[in-house]
């Protein structure tokens, strides 16, 4: 079973999210932790790009800077989702 998670990161600064460290500390503690997730992460800041975002693990970058609300990132996460046969999406 693979799970995509959706994170989405609106008007967020990256070395201050919780989130982000939180991932990237598990990740470090057990390498094979995030074997059957996929990650995207999305963001509408014009400051945040792939470069931007270091983390230890795999993971997809969108990025859309006109704001268009929850809808996009979760359509393009449910068509991604499909496209690579997971079962869930889970959306934080």
């Amino acid at each position: 079973m693979r799970i995509t998670i959706l994170v989405v990161l609106y008007n967020i600064n990256i070395t201050k999210s919780k989130t982000l460290t939180s991932l990237n500390n598990i990740y470090l503690q057990d390498k094979n932790i995030f074997d059957n997730f996929d990650f995207i992460f999305y963001s509408n800041n014009e400051n945040l790009n792939y470069y931007n975002l270091k983390l230890s693990f795999e993971y997809s970058f969108l990025k859309n800077n006109l704001n268009s609300g929850f809808a996009y990132p979760l359509n393009l996460s449910l068509e991604k989702s499909k496209k690579i046969n997971n079962n869930y999406l889970l959306i934080f």
